[in-house]
């Protein structure tokens, strides 16, 4: 946004404050619908959620406004608030003694995760970034290409978990 749209610093972050605001407070929500419903319906809608974000993105980020990436980021953040930590619930069929390091597992795999996540999205923009022209435009480029990347990890991730909440496990109630 700073770059291509020449907003100030303190726009860009205010763009993103709803989104994460939702996040936040949708996380125990969607651990009330996992109880309520099983662990299928909450996350697979967060995923698909996290999918139609990065779809909107790629595909308009050429001409993103402000109002767009608001309301994709709101989508991400929907998105994870109803399925991440319903993944890790789901995902511990550990037993008590071994749920402390389950959980310090998952934390740490998660983190490994999204910094492996952000230095590709990264090098995606800085390849473009450094190419001779119009650094605004290239920008717009290595973002354009760096969605289609997270669009791969989102369908990765969306068709992975639902095999495994096809195949079942204990926790599944859906």
């Amino acid at each position: 946004m700073q770059i291509v749209s020449h907003t100030t610093a303190i726009v860009a972050s205010l763009v993103l404050l709803p989104g994460a605001l939702i996040g936040a407070c949708l996380a125990p929500i969607g651990g009330k619908i996992y109880d309520q419903l099983g662990p299928k319906k909450p996350i697979l809608l967060g995923l698909v959620l996290q999918l139609l974000s990065v779809v909107l993105l790629a595909i308009v980020a050429d001409h993103a406004t402000t109002i767009l990436i608001l309301i994709a980021y709101t989508l991400t953040m929907l998105g994870i608030g109803f399925a991440a930590g319903n993944i890790m619930t789901n995902g511990n069929q550990l037993s008590k003694q071994q749920n402390a390091d389950g959980n310090a597992l998952f934390n740490t795999l998660q983190q490994f995760a999204g910094a492996v996540g952000t230095s590709i999205v990264s090098v995606i923009f800085g390849l473009f970034q450094r190419n001779a022209g119009n650094y605004a435009a290239n920008t717009t480029n290595g973002a354009q290409l760096a969605f289609i990347y997270l669009i791969g990890v989102v369908l990765i991730n969306l068709i992975s978990i639902s095999i495994g909440l096809h195949k079942g496990t204990t926790n599944i109630k859906s």
